[in-house]
C-alpha cells in the first residue's frame, strides 16, 4: 500500500495536473478505485489494512469531489502549487477594486428590470474578459510544468472571479 501522504488527487485518480478534466474518464477511474478500496473487500485483512482502506475510500471521495468541480479543482490546483489564495485582496490591482466598488454601488442602486439587466451584462462581460486572460491555461491538457507567471495569472483570475461571484449573488438577491 502507498503511504497516503505521498498521494495528490491527480495522481490518486490517474490523471495529469490540469484544469480541464475528462469527466467521464475521471468518473470511471473513481468507480474502479472505489471498488478496489471498498472496506468490504478488506474485511479479512489486518486491522491496519482495514483502516487504510477506509482512509483511502475517504480520500478517493474527496479527490473525486474536488476534481469533478471546476471551482474546487482550481482551488486545489493553486493550493497544490503553494499559491496563497485566502485573504489576498491586496494582490489585486487597485483599478480592479475600484471597478468592483463602482459595480457594487450600481447593483445597490438597481430599481428597475433594465438596470438589473445592465448590471448582469456588466458582470458577464467582466467574467468573459477575465476568463479570456487564462483560457489557454484552462484548455491545456497537462500543467505539470506550469511556470510562476502562469500560476500568478491563475491566482489573479481566482481572486477576481470571487469578487464577481459575490457581485452576482448580490444582484440575484435584488427583488424587483
Amino acid at each position: 500500500m502507498t503511504p497516503m501522504t505521498e498521494i495528490n488527487y491527480y495522481q490518486l485518480l490517474d490523471t495529469v495536473p490540469s484544469l480541464k478534466i475528462d469527466a467521464a474518464g475521471l468518473k470511471r477511474v473513481f468507480f474502479v478505485k472505489s471498488r478496489e478500496w471498498h472496506p468490504d473487500h478488506w474485511s479479512q485483512a489486518s486491522e491496519d489494512e482495514q483502516s487504510q482502506a477506509l482512509a483511502m475510500t475517504s480520500l478517493l471521495n474527496q479527490a473525486y469531489t474536488t476534481l469533478s468541480d471546476p471551482t474546487r479543482r482550481l482551488t486545489y490546483f493553486l493550493t497544490l502549487h503553494d499559491v496563497e489564495i485566502t485573504g489576498n485582496a491586496q494582490a489585486l490591482p487597485q483599478i480592479f477594486l475600484f471597478e468592483m466598488m463602482d459595480l457594487n454601488e450600481s447593483i445597490e442602486a438597481v430599481s428597475t428590470v433594465a438596470a438589473k439587466a445592465k448590471a448582469e451584462q456588466s458582470i458577464s462581460a467582466l467574467e468573459e474578459n477575465l476568463f479570456s486572460e487564462v483560457k489557454s491555461l484552462f484548455d491545456a491538457d497537462d500543467l505539470s510544468d506550469i511556470d510562476a507567471q502562469s500560476l500568478e495569472s491563475l491566482k489573479l483570475y481566482y481572486l477576481k472571479s470571487k469578487y464577481l461571484i459575490r457581485l452576482r449573488e448580490t444582484l440575484n438577491r435584488v427583488d424587483l
